[in-house]
């Protein structure tokens, strides 16, 4: 069945049907893919870019320090609505500079216990948890979202827009996905996405298998995860 079509067919249909899975490419390719380019990934000059951003809210004025010593970042109020390993980085890594996170996750989970409570470990530490549905508990959710400076999201564009509030003037809005670049264009915008499947995407597995024979997993759990919601 695979081979009634090519490789670039099957990772389009995959994004079309919401399937994780994607073409396993060399470094050259990645970067000269249509996708890349047309999101925004790697800019004209053929340097990549970030993968994740901001896009500018509006303004509140953020508290920040009031001591010399404070931590930097102590004042900023985040909404976390992240899930797996990258976004709760982002978010981790906001807490443990000073600022004050609410971690909000679905009364159901959409996990094992081994992504939702062993992944997510060192990356909740010092959030504050709350449980409700987002979509459904308007109370909750406006409250959230008047108290907040920040919301991060790791979801793909078309799931942002399903999301209740985040076009509020209130917040910053942090858009953090697997496929998704700057200019919210490309064939691969609301594709989903894990780790391994961006090692295979953007040439990792071809470099640490030693060619697309033989592509292999650099280590495992959060290796582009962690260094992504890092950087």
């Amino acid at each position: 069945a695979f081979r009634t079509k090519t490789a670039d067919e099957w990772e389009r249909c995959f994004a079309a049907h919401g399937i994780p899975g994607c073409k396993t490419r060399t470094l050259r390719e990645w970067l000269d893919s249509d996708h890349a380019r047309d999101s925004g990934l790697i800019g004209a000059d053929g340097r990549r870019c970030s993968m994740s951003w901001t896009h500018p809210g509006a303004a509140k004025t953020v508290r920040g320090p009031e001591r010399e010593d404070d931590p930097p970042l102590m004042g900023l109020r985040v909404v976390d609505l992240c899930n797996v390993i990258a976004g709760p980085c982002v978010g981790g890594l906001l807490a443990r500079y000073g600022a004050e996170v609410v971690k909000v996750d679905p009364v159901v989970p959409t996990y094992d216990p081994l992504v939702t409570v062993v992944y997510g470990y060192p990356h909740n530490w010092g959030k504050r948890c709350e449980r409700f549905d987002w979509n459904g508990d308007d109370r909750a959710r406006n409250r959230l979202l008047r108290w907040a400076d920040v919301v991060l999201v790791n979801q793909t564009t078309q799931q942002v827009a399903r999301l209740a509030g985040l076009d509020s003037p209130d917040v910053m809005l942090m858009h953090f996905d697997a496929f998704g670049g700057p200019l919210e264009a490309g064939p691969l915008l609301n594709a989903v996405g894990y780790d391994d499947l961006l090692q295979a995407a953007s040439g990792i597995m071809h470099r640490v298998g030693g060619g697309l024979h033989a592509p292999q997993e650099h280590a495992h759990i959060g290796t582009i995860d962690v260094v992504s919601g890092i950087v």
